[in-house]
């Protein structure tokens, strides 16, 4: 058994924070025995198909089939056992439409066995478009993390058990810990991969689409808040974070097109409304130029709001701004496009 026993490696974080390491550990430990219960209960269906296809062999070698009873007493199993296994073979007869139906059945059987697998409803789900983080939800080991609750949130409202989630920018590995978590596929990459994240591949999306994805149900993109990030993620040039506006959309947009171009069904963008600290304050709010995009393929399914605390800006820029009658931006917002 000691070749089954599953390994688990930490992700390397800039501090240690025993509560996600705690939670790192769980969602192995869960995956594993998700993974292990489904095959088990996948090749159960199976061998029970191979079973009524023994028995019609046997029924098609004599000129009068013996009775169910018979061939309980030839093989010693019991017979309504017996008929339910050819039962089964003969509404089945073809294999590969059987495996579609046993790899259904073992999917409703494992999640009707891991229910337990997410907290209780009112522990995390928000009910409503506004989503607070409350001060023991926050998690602050990496620059521009996105909440895993929120992630729980996201592919609760937006996505189904087995949908594929695509996310380019996976930065800490967020999505890859909460697909695991909602038995959700994923594929994710990013231009400067943590290390300990073998999950996570290294792609630029300015290179277009990995060769080998498969097409996604929802994409979910957290970009570089542009200036906001300047340098924060990388020194490169194709760091979107590290380019001048125009640039910045040009690339980000182009990738868009190429998602909207594949018909992806869903396509889900969080970013924050940049106030340049510049004489004037402007604000250029990102997600209407996103959605001006995107408008002629999709519609917004939903908008929601993600506010950070009044600790964003000191006292000082609290006081300039005050004078100068400019409000202070405190929020991101998280858009989910559907195709039309």
């Amino acid at each position: 058994m000691e070749d089954k026993i599953i390994e688990i490696k930490p992700i390397l974080t800039k501090k240690f924070n025993l509560k996600n390491r705690l939670d790192e550990i769980d969602n192995i430990v869960k995956k594993a025995s998700y993974d292990g219960y489904l095959w088990s209960r996948f090749n159960i269906l199976i061998g029970k198909w191979e079973k009524g296809k023994a028995i019609d062999g046997c029924f098609r070698e004599v000129k009068q089939p013996p009775s169910y009873r018979e061939l309980e007493r030839q093989t010693g199993r019991n017979h309504p056992d017996i008929k339910r296994w050819y039962d089964l073979y003969k509404n089945n007869p073809d294999r590969k439409k059987y495996i579609l139906i046993a790899k259904k059945q073992a999917e409703i059987w494992t999640e009707r066995a891991f229910e337990y697998r997410l907290p209780k409803h009112e522990d995390w789900l928000r009910i409503y478009n506004i989503w607070n983080l409350k001060q023991s939800e926050s998690e602050e080991d990496f620059f521009g993390i996105f909440p895993s609750i929120f992630m729980e949130n996201l592919l609760y409202y937006h996505t189904e058990k087995n949908d594929l989630i695509y996310d380019p920018f996976a930065g800490s590995g967020t999505t890859v810990d909460v697909c695991i978590k909602m038995n959700r596929r994923f594929c994710c990459s990013d231009l400067v991969v943590h290390p300990g994240r073998k999950n996570i591949e290294k792609w630029n999306i300015q290179n277009g689409l990995p060769i080998n994805l498969e097409k996604p149900d929802l994409v979910f993109l957290d970009p570089p808040y542009w200036i906001q990030a300047k340098n924060k993620y990388s020194k490169s040039s194709d760091d979107l974070a590290n380019m001048p506006l125009d640039e910045f959309y040009n690339a980000f947009l182009k990738f868009l097109g190429l998602l909207a171009n594949w018909k992806i069904k869903r396509i889900a963008i969080v970013i924050q409304p940049t106030q340049y600290l510049n004489k004037n304050h402007d604000f250029e709010d990102h997600i209407f130029k996103f959605n001006e995009f995107l408008s002629d393929k999709y519609n917004i399914e939903m908008r929601y709001i993600l506010p950070y605390s009044t600790e964003q800006y000191n006292a000082q820029q609290v006081e300039i701004m005050k004078k100068e009658k400019k409000a202070l931006n405190l929020i991101r917002d998280l858009v989910i496009w559907k195709i039309k």
